[in-house]
């Protein structure tokens, strides 16, 4: 029988079958302006002739113009029974007697089909809004969910849910429709993919489910400013360095990604002695690397501060600042210079004893100082006398001059010796 979801004179009025030597129709009126058809067996089948018989079977609407459509049958064709397909079967039957003439009549049996729980859920993703931002508020849609099930009653109705612990939650719109939603803060430099499980289940015995993995990629904002790993760093040059030396190279890291993490550095206003920083260091704006602009002395300049500023190139960028230190490290460049009375050189200084005066008796003292700093400014003194006069010695550390033993008669009356100076770096 066909359908046809015309009514009245629109529905279906007559058929036809393909010409053949087997098989003829037999046309029942079942009322209503229905029409059904019968196939009627004509003459005896030889399966070693001919395995396969191909009928073309034509419904007829009455409309004007008619419409028809043609099915196309096997006879070694099987059926099984779907109730997704197919909820009922219109059965047409008839019983005939032996009598002759034989007599029949014909009857209708309505078959229905119970469902069994044979489906899935089905998850379709209907819209995927990703990548999300890592700033997206609570409540931002990131995808659309449908479920579906194919079964019928309690076997179609599904529920779904999300597997596992993330920020996001699936929310239900109307019937089987839902939004995968934010829930939670999320960050891309902690997490930068989430791949979201939904499970759905439905409501058969035993109930069957499916599961769905949706990737959701979190993009970057540029909420990160750079990062110095310290908040004041302490930078040595030499003195008498080459002008154009770098002292120091300044890193900062932003954790963001793309022109949200691409650093510049700059110089903030800073004074030394009051001298302008821009006159005594550059900073190159890429590597951060600090270069001297003139040669330090450390006699005249021993330390100087400023600020450097690290700044991404994000939209607004942001900042983060150091201070740095610069010490400036001594070289032994300085000689040391003697003190008066004994500070003009090539000088002649008397001094004058007694003939009788003990060993140990104090002559005089000299004093020098040496501008550098440190070990190079530590002086150690040292006499030389003529050859065998062996009558006087100085304090290394002091620079007194004293007799090392009473004079004798044999020693001139007028000593001459001259002293010298020994800069030490490891004193003892």
């Amino acid at each position: 029988m066909a359908n046809d979801a015309d009514t009245g004179s629109n529905s279906v009025k007559s058929y036809k079958l393909s010409p053949n030597e087997y098989f003829s129709l037999d046309v029942q009126s079942g009322g209503q302006h229905s029409e059904s058809a019968e196939l009627v067996l004509q003459k005896s089948l030889d399966r070693e002739k001919q395995s396969i018989i191909r009928l073309t079977l034509t419904a007829l609407d009455g409309g004007k113009p008619a419409r028809s459509e043609s099915r196309h049958r096997g006879n070694n064709s099987d059926r099984k029974v779907d109730y997704e397909e197919h909820t009922a079967y219109d059965i047409r039957v008839q019983a005939r007697d032996r009598g002759t003439p034989s007599r029949s009549v014909h009857g209708k049996v309505l078959v229905e089909v119970t469902d069994v729980n044979d489906n899935i859920p089905e998850i379709i993703i209907t819209s995927l809004m990703s990548p999300v931002k890592e700033n997206a508020e609570i409540g931002t849609v990131v995808a659309l969910v449908t479920v579906t099930d194919k079964d019928g009653g309690n076997n179609g109705l599904t529920r779904a849910k999300i597997l596992g612990v993330v920020p996001f939650k699936l929310k239900l719109n109307y019937k089987n429709y839902y939004s995968l939603t934010v829930d939670g803060p999320l960050d891309r430099e902690s997490v930068s993919q989430y791949n979201v499980t939904i499970i759905a289940t439905d409501e058969g015995t035993p109930p069957l489910s499916s599961t769905s993995v949706i990737p959701v990629h979190i993009s970057d904002v540029n909420d990160n400013a750079p990062l110095f790993s310290e908040s004041m760093i302490n930078a040595y040059v030499k003195e008498n360095s080459a002008v154009g030396a770098t002292i120091f190279t300044i890193t900062a890291v932003d954790p963001d990604i793309g022109e949200n993490a691409k650093v510049t550095y700059s110089s903030l206003d800073g004074i030394s002695k009051s001298i302008p920083i821009t006159s005594i260091v550059n900073i190159n704006s890429e590597t951060g690397d600090i270069v001297s602009l003139q040669s330090f002395n450390f006699e005249e300049l021993k330390t100087f501060q400023f600020k450097v500023q690290a700044t991404d190139s994000g939209v607004p960028p942001l900042s983060s600042n150091v201070t740095v230190n610069v010490f400036i490290l001594d070289e032994n460049d300085n000689s040391p210079s003697i003190l008066a009375p004994y500070s003009e050189h090539g000088s002649v200084n008397s001094e004058s004893i007694p003939y009788s005066a003990e060993a140990g008796y104090f002559v005089a003292k000299i004093r020098a100082v040496d501008a550098d700093s440190g070990y190079n400014a530590l002086l150690s003194y040292h006499l030389s006398e003529p050859k065998g006069n062996n009558l006087f010695r100085i304090g290394t550390s002091t620079g007194e001059i004293r007799t090392k033993r009473r004079m004798s008669d044999n020693d001139l009356k007028t000593h001459p010796w001259w002293c010298w100076f020994l800069i030490t770096e490891n004193p003892p």
